[in-house]
């Protein structure tokens, strides 16, 4: 390509074009992971030859054609307005992030330069991450999920470490290609970013395939998409409740030892829990199973509660989802407290669908020292992958097996390096009914697990620095230029 083209406005603006549609193939629910590796690179490469408020707007329209890109979905789970509101937002991300990226780079000829936009994405992903109700769906991270080797950064630096892998490559080319010539020390400049990806990867990839034997534990999840509200038809509530205990009798019978059914299988009142408890005791006593199940307790205060039963009959522990989601589940009291049960020697973490993904939540389970997570949850049929990725990556950061039942969603199970064992759609009436082989292994905290997002926190500190020693030496020089004048 002749670079310098990029001097031209009309050719900026189609740079900025491109990269938001190969965007379009990384912010969706189907990721294309080595999309995001590239994607960033011609709409960086063109803010390098622009002015500040025409990076601004280059960085609008790429963020836009991105995020548009799942703006149907999230019509359907937001309504119009607010997806709008949210599609916007995110456009208006990238063009603080390139805007930004852009000032800290184009006036300086630190070997540094290459860090400014990674350490950017690093750091505002881990703020927002930290604020918005929905936590950090949305990370760059889980586009990289079919990408073993990439994601056991997480193990140590969380999200915010995958992304700045990621963003590191971009902005590693992107100068390479327009500022290899200015840039102060460019060896070191260069060299240390990729013999940092090269470390990181290398270091993946080991991690995956020199991961210690593990035991096994039998476990079963059954998912139907029917949904009991409190209208439901006596006839509808039993044949749900029938199939529930007909197919854990079959993973019974299979040798699944722990069944895990979906969230809200059905909204209870008073009596309506008292009945369903009796069920569901007897169920895991007929069987001899643990057996766990969502349900919506309404009444005077409602909860979104998972029980798990033993294989006695007993309640051995409830849990109450701590994460809700706004507009949909606003009339829910938010549980307060984590959960972990002892099984056979294995420790086991309790979360509900949206609880898993808060990283905060997988650290305080992985905390408490647990080898695996009981996940029911129930997605929206067309983010079903993206949700099982988003919820395994706690799995990598944390050093658990994530077992996950969820309605109009995937019955699956990962483990601790974020690899998929198995996973099965589910489906209406009869539903889903899925045996699998969990890995189990000796808890080990993490490094993320021991710091948390110290990594992405660090970084927005030394954005933060850095913004400000931009301004100190541009004030400075407007000084000596007005002294001179």
């Amino acid at each position: 390509m002749n670079l310098s083209l990029l001097d031209l406005s009309p050719v900026r603006f189609a740079a900025a074009g491109v990269s938001g549609l190969l965007l379009a193939c990384v912010v969706g629910l189907h990721p294309i992971w080595w999309v995001a590796w590239i994607a960033p690179v011609p709409l960086l490469a063109a803010s390098l030859r622009a002015s500040g408020k025409e990076s601004w707007a280059l960085g609008f329209l790429a963020g836009l054609l991105g995020q548009a890109a799942g703006f149907g979905y999230l019509s359907k789970v937001m309504a119009a307005v607010p997806a709008a509101i949210f599609t916007v937002l995110g456009a208006l991300l990238w063009a603080f992030i390139l805007t930004r990226a852009r000032a800290l780079t184009v006036r300086s000829r630190h070997w540094l330069t290459p860090f400014a936009y990674p350490a950017l994405w690093a750091g505002v992903e881990t703020l927002v991450a930290a604020i918005s109700p929905h936590s950090s769906w949305g990370s760059q991270a889980y586009a990289q999920m079919d990408a073993l080797p990439v994601i056991q950064v997480a193990s140590l630096a969380g999200p915010a470490g995958v992304t700045f892998l990621v963003c590191l490559f971009a902005s590693t080319v992107s100068l390479a290609l327009l500022r290899a010539g200015e840039i102060a020390r460019p060896r070191v400049a260069f060299g240390v970013p990729s013999i940092l990806l090269l470390v990181a990867i290398g270091w993946g990839a080991w991690r995956v395939s020199a991961g210690p034997a593990e035991a096994t534990v039998p476990v079963g999840m059954v998912a139907i998409d029917d949904y009991l509200g409190m209208k439901a038809s006596k006839q509808a509530s039993d044949a749900i409740w029938k199939r529930y205990a007909a197919a854990t009798r079959e993973l019974a019978q299979s040798g699944s030892h722990i069944v895990v059914l979906p969230e809200k299988i059905a909204v209870l009142d008073p009596a309506g829990a008292a009945s369903a408890r009796t069920l569901l005791s007897g169920i895991a006593f007929e069987n001899r199973v643990y057996l766990l199940a969502g349900v919506e307790l309404a009444g005077p205060r409602n909860y979104n509660r998972a029980w798990l039963f033993s294989p006695t009959g007993e309640l051995a522990a409830e849990y109450d989802k701590r994460h809700m989601v706004p507009g949909l589940e606003s009339h829910l009291v938010p549980g307060r407290v984590p959960l972990t049960i002892t099984i056979d020697s294995w420790r086991y973490g309790i979360a509900i669908c949206k609880d898993m993904h808060f990283p905060s939540l997988g650290r305080d389970n992985g905390a408490l020292g647990v080898s695996a997570m009981l996940v029911p949850a129930w997605d929206f049929d067309e983010d079903a992958w993206y949700a099982a990725r988003l919820t395994a990556l706690r799995g990598v950061e944390n050093g658990f097996t994530v077992i996950r039942a969820s309605k109009q969603g995937l019955l699956s199970v990962s483990d601790r390096y974020g690899r998929f064992l198995t996973e099965l759609r589910s489906q209406k009436l009869p539903g889903t009914l899925l045996p699998a082989i969990a890995p189990m292994a000796a808890p080990s905290l993490t490094f993320y697990t021991r710091v948390g997002d110290a990594f992405g926190w660090l970084c927005l500190l030394g954005i933060v620095l850095a913004h400000l020693a931009e301004r100190r030496s541009r004030a400075a020089r407007t000084l000596v230029q007005g002294t001179r004048a």
